[in-house]
């Protein structure tokens, strides 16, 4: 560690802070992938693979969650006086027994408090309905201005015909979670069904979240098996899911795209910070904000994996797609896409998630 670095002298007490903030990052279906080891004045940043998402590709969801972590870590050490400086690891990740060591987290004294810090604990995914009029420019400024010059844009649809036409794309790729019985298993693996579920575990989706309409909870607990959901996708249900995705994508005020022409760990981990800082950005304008991860996902899959790597059916029609959706984005051209999410103005969310404790994510050696 350079004497620069340790001149910092980070008190137990500040790493709790700190590490309480990075715990606050979003994740996929609320899995918190993380853990972090502070020594002298940096911290190592931990992925723990256990808790990784199964139908993640390349681990796209896990460095987003992970590049968010480390965003939050570095933008509440500026309250604190300090700027951190990240390091990132090369593969073969190191193993501990917390995890793989992806990044290092360095910090030092000086910098200036950094405002989208106090708006860490007030993110919130909302899923609700949201206001139809369209975002102008200066409603979008915030979110643009938060995206730095790294390797990660920002693209925009404001206008309604535009939403519509992505709200099919949507609509089409969603069905594929609810027809495919692993993307099925693995929804319901993290959906928990009351409170005292939740707080059992400190992760995945309180159905209160996901803003389902009367009897949807209880239509969610009878489908949880397989069989069931099998049974009602005969009848369309599966297109009733969808068809709910598709109407949040039109009820909003825009959709943004996030992009990385990096595709690589590196790359992925700068989106998720930088997809922190356009998060934050929203919050701090009152904006209603909600990711939708696996429509990227799935055309970065079908793109590195071809559409072998799904269902004759499902592959033929992600492929049938990409043409529309590359139209929608056409300045995403030469760039792989990381993340879709809707904004808007709505009233709050009926919930949210929780996380797990500090004591949980930090890692404290004993020597």
């Amino acid at each position: 560690m350079s004497t620069v670095a340790s001149s910092a002298r980070i008190t137990m007490a500040q790493w709790r802070t700190l590490i309480e903030a990075a715990g606050q990052a979003p994740s996929p279906d609320n899995n918190q992938p993380w853990a972090f080891r502070p020594r002298g004045d940096a911290v190592e940043v931990l992925h723990c693979r256990a808790r990784a998402i199964g139908s993640d590709v390349d681990d796209l969801f896990s460095w987003l969650a992970v590049g968010a972590a480390i965003e939050n870590l570095c933008l509440a050490a500026t309250r604190l006086g300090l700027t951190g400086r990240v390091e990132y690891m090369k593969r073969p990740f190191t193993e501990t027994p917390d995890g793989e060591r992806i990044a290092t987290v360095e910090f030092s004294t000086g910098g200036q408090p950094d405002a989208l810090a106090e708006w860490i604990p007030q993110r919130v995914t909302n899923r609700r309905f949201y206001k139809r009029q369209p975002l102008g420019d200066a409603d979008l400024a915030p979110m643009i201005a938060s995206v730095d010059g790294r390797c990660v844009h920002l693209d925009w649809l404001t206008d309604l015909p535009q939403r519509k036409r992505l709200a099919r794309v949507v609509a089409a790729v969603d069905r594929i979670r609810f027809e495919h019985q692993p993307f099925h298993e693995e929804f319901h693996s993290v959906l928990r069904h009351s409170p005292a579920e939740e707080e059992r575990t400190r992760d995945g989706l309180e159905v209160r979240t996901l803003e389902l309409p009367p009897f949807g909870a209880t239509l969610m607990r009878w489908v949880a098996p397989w069989r069931r959901m099998q049974l009602l996708n005969r009848f369309g249900m599966s297109r009733v899911f969808a068809g709910t995705s598709a109407k949040q994508v039109v009820c909003c005020g825009a959709v943004g795209l996030v992009s990385t022409t990096d595709v690589s760990d590196r790359g992925f981990l700068e989106g998720g910070r930088a997809f922190q800082r356009i998060w934050l950005a929203a919050t701090a304008a009152g904006l209603s904000f909600q990711p939708m991860g696996g429509i990227p996902l799935f055309f970065h899959k079908l793109s590195s994996q071809g559409s072998e790597a799904f269902l004759p059916e499902h592959g033929g029609v992600l492929e049938s797609l990409l043409p529309e959706w590359r139209e929608l984005f056409p300045a995403a051209a030469g760039r792989t896409g990381v993340m879709l999410f809707r904004i808007g103005r709505s009233g709050g969310p009926s919930a949210r998630s929780i996380r797990k404790h500090v004591d949980d994510i930090i890692v404290k050696d004993v020597e």
